[in-house]
């Protein structure tokens, strides 16, 4: 798996899903946050400085939904052009051994990135919770299109999205379901 960091999400800097109307939320899905919360959530990491020289691109903010380990099992680095793009605070990129990529979009919560996301999705949507043995708890989308294979998901409370892409040629081969596990085994904070 592979890839930037930027699928789903609007490149044109105007605030991913804006123009994109939500899809219904289910009865095992969260409501998406209103913008008054939303705000409020984004406003938690506003004035957190930079990543420190040591600590590759994450955080604060990223840490709490990367995780205390990702640093030792991915190579990490901000990219704030990405985040420019995106509309984001920062951005940061983390490659694992395997070539998936993971990225971290502070500032933007599910509720915006979803609707465009959902854009590169085709057939069958996987969307649940989840929740760590830490406590921490969240939200995600994962689906398989043309072009990649996505999970999008976000920890309540945490103004910050995470994204796992697979952009091998033979993504188009694997399930939604695929994707969750490896979020389950490999990414899902505190696991």
């Amino acid at each position: 798996m592979r890839g930037r960091g930027g699928a789903g999400l609007d490149p044109a800097g105007a605030a991913p899903g804006a123009h994109h109307k939500t899809p219904p939320v289910a009865a095992n899905q969260s409501a998406p946050a209103s913008p008054s919360s939303s705000a409020a959530r984004a406003a938690a990491c506003v004035g957190v400085q930079a990543a420190l020289p040591g600590e590759n691109g994450l955080t604060r903010c990223m840490r709490r939904l990367s995780g205390p380990s990702i640093q030792t099992r991915a190579t990490c680095s901000d990219d704030p052009e990405l985040a420019k793009a995106l509309g984001a605070l920062r951005t940061a990129l983390c490659r694992f051994p395997d070539k998936t990529t993971v990225a971290f979009h502070e500032g933007l919560t599910l509720a915006q990135v979803e609707p465009g996301a959902r854009k590169d999705m085709t057939g069958r949507v996987e969307t649940d919770t989840w929740r760590t043995r830490t406590g921490l708890s969240g939200r995600y989308v994962a689906g398989v299109g043309p072009k990649l294979g996505l999970l999008i998901y976000q920890a309540d409370g945490i103004p910050v999205v995470g994204t796992v892409m697979d952009t091998s040629p033979s993504h188009t081969s694997r399930r939604p379901q695929d994707l969750v596990q490896y979020f389950q085994q490999t990414v899902q904070p505190g696991e």
